[in-house]
């Protein structure tokens, strides 16, 4: 008897500890992780934080913290322009504002979307000018520049940055005094120009770029060395080469990129040329070069360049000619391309029979066909192709097992290359069983 697999979820999608599967609360609102009324996230199993909001940042009566709903009302049905959707003003309790203006921007002593001095509710005309006739991108209208006639722009400075107490935006004077010093510094004791009095710059460079230490933004001084002595080629000032007189190279370490020290070994002790440092030869204390190979050219894993042992096979099992110490390569076959039982890739052994006793042609050891179950094949011919009616290797029709008469025609009157005696071509009687897809093992 098979047992039934237990469900883990009801059809409520509760496990049976009573959480639920997607929220992971029951039913009391308590999560199965954190065993609280919060899950990881801090949302209760209505999708409200500790502060009662959800993800969206309103509340369970459906407002911020602003005081707005979804649409942008307050729970008094003001905007926040202080409309209501019926056009009454919040402070004024009518249609219009403190100012005349409606919802919608129609002044009421006009009619219309300007007032009588001919500017809208945002405070342009209808040429796009405020009163103080500015354009909103800084256009003045009477100079139809970003100037006034006074020469002062919207923001109230003139072209050389200076407003009409004579600072800049920044502060400074045309003489550099800042206005609230009231010397040539500001209050973080630097000039106009951003130097102190020691002429350095707030990242700490003067006005060459160097700072006290004479080294520039890219730590090199006026020689281009770094404050270790190297170049940005990475050649030391005293030695003139890779290395400083510690032997150790702009990066600190004892080898250059190349992986040399600067005697000219590497890490394992070889040089260039492949000398070794300890033994002063080609091979190290255990007589292995630098690739790696003694003097028999085999590594210490008993392999040679190629990748081969002393026997021969590499380290997969196999030979040069891909056949293991049993004489078969990867795929399970000989150089006479049997397995270990006798069989080609197409499962036939030297005999021409596979497993079951069958040949290609369908013919058993014992000469039975297996369509048959006789000596004979279903077109009436043994083994040799000899037909049991006439003995000879034609039926009484007079053709063969592989339907051609002895002038090499078929029925059709073609022959196996698709002629006809008149040399007439037709692919459809193309019959060579050696490369026609069309026929089979048994000369069908």
């Amino acid at each position: 008897m098979v047992k039934s697999k237990k469900k883990k979820y009801n059809p409520s999608l509760y496990d049976v500890f009573g959480f639920h599967k997607q929220t992971g609360f029951n039913t009391k609102g308590i999560h199965k992780v954190t065993g609280t009324l919060y899950n990881k996230k801090n949302r209760d199993m209505k999708g409200y934080n500790k502060e009662g909001y959800d993800k969206q940042g309103y509340d369970k009566e459906g407002y911020n913290k602003q005081g707005y709903n979804r649409k942008g009302y307050d729970k008094e049905g003001y905007n926040r322009k202080n409309w209501s959707k019926d056009g009454i003003n919040k402070h004024t309790g009518k249609l219009y504002n403190g100012s005349g203006w409606s919802k919608d921007g129609i002044h009421k002593e006009t009619g219309t979307l300007f007032n009588k001095e001919g500017y809208n509710k945002n405070g342009w005309n209808d040429r796009g000018f405020n009163k103080d006739g500015w354009s909103k991108k800084g256009i003045h209208k009477e100079t139809a520049t970003l100037y006034a006639p006074d020469g002062y722009n919207k923001s109230g400075y003139t072209k050389y940055g200076y407003n009409k107490d004579g600072w800049n935006k920044l502060g400074w004077s045309k003489d550099g005094i800042h206005k609230e010093t009231g010397t040539l510094y500001n209050k973080d004791s630097f000039n106009q120009f951003g130097y102190n009095k020691d002429g350095f710059n707030r990242g700490g460079y003067n006005k060459d770029g160097y700072d006290e230490d004479g080294y520039n933004k890219f730590h090199r001084n006026k020689d281009g060395y770094n404050k270790y002595g190297f170049n940005r080629e990475g050649i030391h000032k005293v030695t003139g080469t890779l290395f400083d007189p510690d032997g150790l190279t702009r990066y600190g370490d004892a080898y250059d990129n190349a992986g040399f020290d600067k005697e000219g070994y590497n890490r394992k002790n070889w040089s260039k040329d492949g000398i070794h440092k300890e033994t002063g030869t080609l091979y190290n204390k255990d007589g292995f070069n630098k690739k790696g190979y003694n003097k028999d050219d085999f590594n210490n894993k008993g392999y040679n360049n190629k990748g081969y042992n002393k026997d021969g096979y590499n380290n997969k099992g196999y030979n040069k000619d891909g056949y293991n110490n049993k004489g078969y390569n990867k795929d399970g076959y000989n150089k006479f391309h049997r397995n270990k039982d006798g069989y080609n890739k197409y499962g036939y052994n030297k005999d021409g029979f596979n497993q079951f006793g069958w040949n290609k042609k369908g013919w058993k050891q014992n000469n039975i066909h297996k369509d048959t179950g006789t000596k004979y094949n279903n077109k009436g011919f043994d083994i040799n192709d000899i037909h049991k009616d006439t003995g000879t290797k034609y039926n009484k029709d007079g053709y063969n097992n592989k339907g051609f008469n002895k002038d090499g025609y078929n029925k059709d009157g073609y022959n196996k290359d698709g002629y006809n005696s008149k040399g007439e071509f037709r692919y459809d009687n193309y019959r060579n069983p050696e490369i026609d897809i069309r026929h089979d093992d048994h000369g069908h």
